[in-house]
């Protein structure tokens, strides 16, 4: 139901893929075991091929564990308020030409100090406004933390005249944390080519072992050094809250919560 419900693993598992309907609110404490899909997996008539299909209307929290599948093309397909806290999504073994381990047509998704891992074909997580399914109230994904992300990153629309035209304010990417191997690839952003891509830390490398070029998406008061990490940006910026630089004072002060200093 809507009240907040716990289910534990108490121990490694495997099974089948798990549907979520709507108005859930549901912890999976995974107890520092494995769940596996290797059975029978969920999805919508005719593209059945997802380990976790989460709808929206629900709040999901998956903590302190594994998730894997070699029978999903799909690991967690994803419609709801997610929260991953210090959980491994390995999608090393799903199948299919270009697999997802994450994802994410709509909600507010939290990746917290958690690890997911993409298929050498596949993507680690997507970005994906979907006006045309219904989702016109767009999707945002935020990762920080101790995150690890390895493999690719995918970011845009529908296609759709209402996809293209509100990308950037409906489909958000905030990266504020965490280790990132892969690439980025945006589509259907519009005539503008905007996009709702906000990074202000982490680490970014290719999988040649390079620094990979995320500058375009820095925050204003931060910038990409040579090692691929996110940095205070000294030309810019003019304040500094923690490790986040600003380029006003107002800004720096917006910024700061009780007991912050603004340097």
């Amino acid at each position: 139901t809507a009240d907040p419900t716990t289910i534990t693993l108490l121990k490694n598992a495997a099974g089948n893929g798990v549907k979520i309907e709507a108005d859930h609110n549901i912890t999976f404490d995974l107890n520092h075991f494995t769940y596996t899909i290797d059975g029978t997996t969920v999805g919508s008539t005719g593209t059945a091929t997802n380990g976790f299909q989460l709808l929206s209307g629900s709040t999901i929290t998956f903590r302190n564990g594994t998730i894997t599948s070699n029978k999903a093309k799909i690991l967690i397909q994803n419609y709801s308020n997610l929260t991953l806290d210090n959980v491994t999504l390995d999608g090393t073994n799903l199948i299919g030409s270009a697999p997802y381990t994450l994802s994410n047509n709509f909600g507010n998704i939290k990746i917290k100090d958690s690890t997911i891992i993409a298929a050498d074909s596949g993507y680690a997580f997507d970005v994906y406004y979907w006006p045309n399914g219904g989702y016109g109230d767009g999707v945002s994904v935020t990762v920080e933390g101790d995150s690890v992300i390895t493999g690719r990153v995918e970011y845009g629309s529908d296609g759709s005249e209402t996809g293209k035209a509100s990308v950037a304010e409906k489909a958000q990417l905030n990266i504020k944390g965490g280790t990132f191997t892969g690439s980025l690839s945006t589509s259907n952003l519009g005539s503008e080519q905007k996009t709702g891509i906000a990074i202000s830390g982490g680490t970014f490398r290719n999988t040649d072992g390079s620094s990979w070029d995320v500058k375009n998406y820095v925050v204003a008061g931060m910038t990409q050094d040579e090692n691929g990490s996110i940095v205070i940006d000294a030309n810019t910026a003019v304040a500094q809250v923690g490790s986040m630089g600003y380029t006003t004072l107002a800004a720096a002060l917006d910024a700061a919560g009780d007991g912050d200093t603004v340097n």
